[in-house]
């Protein structure tokens, strides 16, 4: 339960960069852009822990089959894989949702930068804590392959981000991007995306351990 806790809080502290210190949609993305990496940094570590004997389906080994076997080329392959995947986010955010006045904004104040550095520090700390309860601790480093785990950031990260990015749009659209209102209600929508992955996933291993 702690888990859930944590990322329901590491979740709220951009709030007060919307509230008090004027962050656009874009800064929020940018965030969710880091957040992005986190899960990527923690996931190389879950791919070196992964047990190779761990089953897989038939379906993953059609798809992954010709990949590297060892854990070292799964990990240099995921980082450069995924660096690629962060990439191309961040020049999307960067040509087709940050302003000038984003910009400005971070140059001329130090306080919307500490609080963005806050929140990456706490999801930071949110995706640590879970990897140690869940996947260390709770065994689900034993139930699952490194091929199979090097594959499973990309659906909640490319689920997430798209209705995140569609919200967006909606909102630069209606010419409501700079409302209060809008982006808080992007937070929560992350917000209850974020439990509903956590709760599928955890789940889904409980039952695995049941069985």
């Amino acid at each position: 339960m702690l888990s859930y806790f944590l990322l329901v809080v590491s979740n709220l502290v951009p709030l007060a960069g919307v509230l008090y210190f004027d962050w656009s949609v874009s800064l929020l993305l940018l965030l969710y852009w880091c957040e992005t990496g986190i899960i990527g940094f923690y996931n190389i570590f879950k791919i070196a822990k992964a047990n190779p004997e761990a089953e897989t389906s038939k379906f993953n080994l059609m798809m992954w089959g010709k990949m590297p076997s060892s854990k070292g080329k799964l990990i240099i392959f995921f980082m450069f894989h995924f660096g690629v995947f962060m990439l191309c986010h961040l020049l999307f955010i960067l040509i087709f949702v940050t302003s000038r006045d984003d910009v400005f904004l971070a140059i001329n104040s130090f306080e919307p930068i500490k609080i963005f550095l806050y929140s990456v520090l706490a999801l930071f700390l949110s995706h640590g804590y879970s990897f140690k309860e869940n996947f260390f601790d709770g065994g689900e480093w034993k139930r699952v392959n490194p091929m199979v785990q090097m594959m499973k950031a990309y659906p909640r990260v490319v689920f997430m981000h798209l209705i995140l990015l569609f919200s967006v749009v909606c909102s630069i659209l209606l010419n409501l991007e700079g409302s209060k209102a809008v982006i808080c209600i992007v937070v929560f929508l992350k917000i209850a995306l974020d439990l509903a992955a956590h709760y599928k996933l955890h789940k889904r291993t409980k039952s695995q351990k049941l069985a």
